[in-house]
């Protein structure tokens, strides 16, 4: 007898299937009377996810674009490569390099964490706004795309869309998510391409897509992806292995579907190779190509076994006493991405033990399991720092199988605890399958027990609620230095060698922001990126500068912008003058206002360049030619 249910939705009852022919990762079927319409649904969730996150950053959406969130220097970077792209193009210049940072050897792109893709995406907001804006609008918008895409993919396995929602709250606003957005790691932070991705391949085992039509789809999202992240796009094929390999050993049906899968694969395959052949060459060895590893460190991030389960700062419920534990897994709270929290830990286990005959189920927690492993590194790291040894590899803990994925080509750099991307976004597909069996159960019963179904919903999600972003700094853009719009500056030619002090190294490398907002008019050495040293090619990187190329410029003008005293003896400053000379640099500035010491540091600049050419309200400047000063 047809059900009232079914009666609403126009579905007769399936028939009577055998368990060996069920296919794999069935269709969802509406399940309720009433349900949303899918128009309506769409713009309400999607509502819903845009809006949690402009609450989040809303003093960010105060202030307006005219601030850019300060943490660390990645934003700088990042806000010059979304406008890069728009500019090179526009000049018929290649978008994967630029001439003005880490002059005289220019940046490869591909090597940094470029997003030409998302730099084309808002090429007309950058237009119109600056790259800035940009930037600004990518960090709100990274959580709520995130979470659409995380809904989508849920609902190709769940009728019931609250429970959909709930798979997208967590994909799009767990602290992988979070954090990533807040420090302004874009090419982490924006991953709808992760969940589409999964969907195609759901599309082909269900044979709802053919072959073809997935490879070319498939092919799309992984170019995408490349130019986004290549860590991910790289990763995401890794994922794909585990989640390939889990599903041939535990389901005879999914062995079926092989064929279909290669003949994927056999389309994408060599559309791929074709588009990205050049942009891999230019990566690996093309124009400031880096020889030897990208990270120097990767193991030094790593999941901590506790990581699912332990809160890290930023969220609203997170003890002193958890956070204090959890601060340096990884080695760095920034890359602390694993937590869930308790509830739904303890929610999948108990779904994966309960739908343990459910193939979906099956296939999706084991796999997450994996990936999490695969998160905690090379060696097994329990609530503290990890270890290294020597050669960086991870050391202090039992052996984990990552440890045969950092010794391949190109996955050497990889940093381990970025895998929890993967887990967490199955984990939140089956608690989206769980939520719904249950209501299922328990539909006709009880209000009250469908009532406990929204509310442990609720529960699971509580943990993943992020305290304040109140206390992150804002940075304005009307710090930049009246100099580099003031007629001294644009009567220096375009593209002339500017140095700038303080020096663009770490900690705080705003002199890359300066740059942009003069419309990539100069070039400039150094810029907190990943750059080479010398003739070997290797990256550049020293704990007094950061990622930036030692010389003596950079060396002498990050020592003053530090607060330290310079060694003032003919050699440096007869070193300091032949290295300006032999770059042809048209003008060094100083902004004593951003020194640790600025009375100390302006001495120390006169001291070296002797008496500036001219003074712009709080930035002095000196033009060349330069010489030795003589001796007061």
């Amino acid at each position: 007898m047809e059900t009232a249910t079914e009666r609403d939705h126009g579905h007769a009852p399936p028939p009577a299937v055998r368990a060996s022919a069920r296919p794999f990762f069935p269709s969802a079927r509406p399940v309720a009377v009433g349900a949303w319409t899918r128009g309506r649904a769409g713009l309400l969730v999607s509502g819903i996810y845009l809006l949690a996150s402009l609450l989040y950053f809303w003093h960010l959406v105060v202030a307006g674009p005219a601030s850019v969130i300060g943490h660390g220097g990645d934003q700088f970077l990042n806000s010059y490569f979304l406008g890069w792209v728009p500019h090179a193009l526009a000049g018929l210049h290649n978008p994967l390099f630029t001439p003005n940072l880490n002059y005289p050897n220019g940046l490869n792109l591909l090597v940094n964490t470029s997003q030409p893709f998302l730099g084309l995406l808002m090429a007309p907001i950058t237009a119109v706004g600056g790259a800035v804006l940009s930037f600004n609008l990518l960090v709100l918008l990274s959580m709520p795309v995130n979470a659409g895409a995380g809904y989508f993919a849920a609902r190709q396995l769940v009728a019931w869309r609250p429970a959909a929602f709930l798979a997208g709250v967590v994909i799009g606003f767990c602290p992988y998510s979070l954090f990533a957005s807040e420090i302004g790691h874009l090419q982490l932070s924006f991953i709808p391409v992760v969940p589409l991705y999964l969907v195609v391949l759901l599309w082909v085992l269900r044979r709802q897509w053919s072959p073809r039509r997935a490879g070319l789809a498939i092919a799309i999202l992984l170019i995408i992806e490349f130019f986004i992240s290549t860590e991910v796009d790289v990763t995401l094929l890794v994922a794909t292995v585990v989640i390939g390999v889990v599903s041939l050993a535990l389901l005879p049906s999914a062995r079926a579907q092989f064929g279909r899968l290669l003949g994927t694969w056999a389309v994408a395959g060599p559309i791929l190779v074709l588009v990205l052949a050049y942009p891999l060459w230019f990566m690996t060895s093309g124009p400031g190509s880096i020889a030897g590893p990208v990270q120097l460190v990767a193991q030094a991030y790593r999941s901590d076994l506790l990581s699912p389960i332990i809160p890290p700062d930023g969220l609203a419920f997170a003890p002193a006493t958890l956070v204090s534990l959890s601060r340096w897994f990884a080695s760095s709270p920034a890359e602390n991405l694993g937590y869930v929290g308790v509830p739904i830990v303890v929610a999948v286990l108990a779904i994966t033990v309960w739908l343990r005959s459910e193939r979906r189920v099956l296939v999706l927690s084991v796999s997450s399991m994996a990936l999490f492993v695969l998160s905690l590194g090379g060696a097994l790291a329990v609530t503290g720092v990890p270890h290294l040894g020597r050669s960086a590899q991870a050391t202090g803990g039992p052996w984990l199988p990552e440890s045969l994925v950092a010794d391949l080509p190109l996955l050497k750099s990889l940093i381990p605890s970025r895998f929890a991307e993967y887990y967490v976004v199955l984990l939140a597909l089956v608690l989206a399958i769980g939520a719904e069996r249950l209501r299922q159960r328990w539909a006709g019963e009880s209000d009250v027990k469908v009532g406990i179904v929204v509310w442990l919903m609720v529960l699971c999600v509580l943990p993943l609620v992020p305290s304040t972003i109140d206390m992150k700094p804002l940075i304005s853009l009307n710090q930049t230095p009246a100099y580099f719009s003031s007629a001294a500056f644009r009567a220096l030619p375009r593209d002339s060698a500017l140095i700038l002090s303080p020096y663009p190294a770490d900690p705080d490398p705003i002199g890359i922001l300066w740059q942009v907002q003069s419309g990539f008019a100069f070039k400039m050495p150094s810029g907190h990126a990943k750059e080479t040293q010398g003739s070997s090619h290797a990256l550049a990187h020293n704990a007094w500068m950061g990622y930036a190329a030692l010389s003596t410029a950079g060396y002498t003008l990050t020592t003053i912008s530090h607060g330290v005293r310079i060694d003032r003896t003919p050699s440096v400053r007869q070193a300091m003058i032949d290295q300006l000379n032999a770059w042809h640099i048209a003008a060094v500035t100083s902004t004593p206002g951003q020194y640790k010491h600025p009375a100390q540091g302006l001495s120390d600049m006169i001291w070296l360049l002797g008496r500036p050419t001219g003074r712009v309200k709080g930035t002095y400047f000196w033009n060349a030619p330069f010489r030795v000063p003589a001796e007061p």
